[in-house]
């Protein structure tokens, strides 16, 4: 008897570290996301505006708004509250030494109407930011929008953490983020929470290969197709990294040679029932709202041969954009980071080529995912609604050219520490370099001092200290998941 009390105690030791380590992840990944909300000016994401008041007016309960004939198909009138309709970025997005001193609120009572350009995208990524903001009683003020996005990428970068913390280069996780991808986890924006679901489903793609010889569970599969499901029925395009994903797992699965019939039917159940469901129910929202795909103002007056020869021109700026900048003049990456970033693409790629055809298989699907959808997708909408793909649409597929790279041969080779070392001070190069790069650029433009002296902007936080607290935060991240890996390359991996 005192032998099974004695188990039951190390069980209840052991589930206690556990929440304990998984709520500090999450504390930690949220303080550190709220120092980039913090650090970028007001409405400075990119569509921001859009996002917010769409997330405003869904939580009211205006779920699809009037039209607008002045505006594309897309915009939609909505009811907000006053201020939230007030300080237009337009001042300073296109001009990268301007401040956004220029786009502050204006002190409104009551409501007023107010065009969107988010009106009819699905509800649900709104109804998630703008609920609980009202439920506080802070619907007119845009800072607390951010605040609540933040918290919900947070909260799927901490489960990503989490399920990786027993692969071998677990580090990846964050190593696999790109700068561009961290700046737009501080603002309102749906491309936020598919990037971070991508990452909660590209690791548990990783766990599968874990899995016993008779194939995975489905409840490891759901850790894929629930998150991307999540990401589809908030932004539809997300359907492009879960392809990536799927044939992934396929070469994975053909490789392992699992061939039992009954696996088979239950595996492609877990897989596609989820985001077959997300599919359908954005299908529905757009007949309800009536979704218009095309925008005689934008569309590419061209055949589909030359949108394609037009797109593919683009390849390489779709490339360099998803690292480093954004649409406009809101983020941009100094090159130093930019380059470290690629080493880390590097490193990660070397290891799954290193592992044969079983690592080439997955790095050719993802670079072609990447390279390519793009290009399918403008070939196919550009006459509709122009040549529209910017870098950042390509992030979520991105990643798993990194996080793949998680169980890869690099761990156990004979320097793993060295390795993981120098993956560790890459990533927090990359996110304080991009941090500090993108303060500077809202405090005092991108010529300006980077000690922010006659800084024209002041985030509500001194400049330093919030670089610091920035710096300290993401080491801490760095830190807990370090603390996490120390053995796990010997230690058993459960697909789930």
């Amino acid at each position: 008897m005192s032998a099974v009390g004695d188990q039951c105690s190390v069980n209840a030791s052991t589930h206690r570290y556990e929440f304990a380590a998984a709520a500090l992840t999450f504390v930690v990944a949220f303080g550190l996301l709220l120092t980039w909300s913090l650090g970028i000016g007001r409405y400075g994401g990119p569509d921001e505006p859009a996002h917010v008041l769409r997330a405003a007016s869904v939580a009211a309960g205006e779920l699809v708004g009037t039209e607008v004939p002045a505006l594309a198909p897309g915009f939609r009138g909505v009811t907000v509250p006053g201020a939230l309709a007030t300080g237009d970025p337009a001042c300073f997005r296109h001009d990268a030494a301007a401040s956004p001193m220029c786009a502050q609120a204006a002190e409104r009572a009551g409501t007023r109407r107010a065009a969107t350009s988010a009106g009819t995208y699905p509800p649900l990524y709104y109804a998630m930011v703008g609920l609980p903001v009202r439920a506080l009683g802070h619907a007119g003020e845009s800072q607390w929008y951010r605040i609540v996005a933040a918290l919900w990428c947070a909260l799927a970068l901490a489960i990503a953490m989490l399920r990786a913390r027993r692969l071998p280069m677990n580090v990846v996780v964050l190593a696999a983020v790109p700068p561009a991808a961290w700046f737009v986890f501080g603002v309102v924006n749906p491309n936020a929470a598919e990037i971070a679901l991508a990452l909660v489903a590209w690791v548990s793609v990783v766990r599968l290969r874990y899995a016993s010889p008779g194939g995975a569970s489905p409840t490891a599969l759901l850790w894929v197709s629930v998150p991307m499901a999540l990401a589809i029925a908030m932004r539809p395009i997300a359907v492009l990294p879960f392809g990536a994903m799927v044939a992934v797992m396929w070469i994975d699965r053909r490789s392992r040679r699992v061939e039992d019939r009954r696996a088979t039917w239950a595996s492609a159940s877990a897989v596609f029932a989820a985001p077959a469901i997300a599919t359908a129910g954005v299908l529905v929202w757009n007949w309800y709202s009536h979704v218009t795909l095309r925008d005689a103002r934008a569309a590419a007056h061209v055949s589909r041969w030359q949108s394609m020869k037009h797109s593919m021109r683009g390849v390489v700026g779709h490339a360099r954009d998803l690292v480093a900048s954004l649409g406009w003049r809101e983020f941009s990456a100094p090159v130093v980071v930019q380059i470290c970033w690629w080493i880390i693409v590097a490193i990660a790629s070397y290891a799954l080529v290193q592992r044969g055809v079983r690592g080439v298989g997955p790095w050719l699907v993802v670079v072609a995912f990447g390279l390519f959808a793009p290009v399918a997708f403008e070939t196919i909408f550009a006459q509709r609604i122009g040549f529209i793909w910017q870098g950042r649409y390509s992030i979520a597929i991105a990643i798993g050219l990194v996080v793949l790279s998680g169980d890869s041969s690099l761990a156990r080779s004979q320097r793993p520490h060295r390795i993981r070392a120098a993956l560790v001070a890459l990533t927090w190069v990359i996110e304080v370099g991009a941090f500090w790069y993108t303060l500077r650029r809202y405090t005092v433009g991108v010529n300006g001092s980077w000690l922010f002296r006659d800084a024209a902007w002041q985030p509500g936080v001194a400049p330093m200290a919030l670089v610091a607290l920035n710096a300290v935060l993401i080491g801490g991240l760095l830190l807990i998941q370090q603390s996490q890996s120390w053995g796990a390359v010997t230690a058993p991996v459960s697909a789930r």
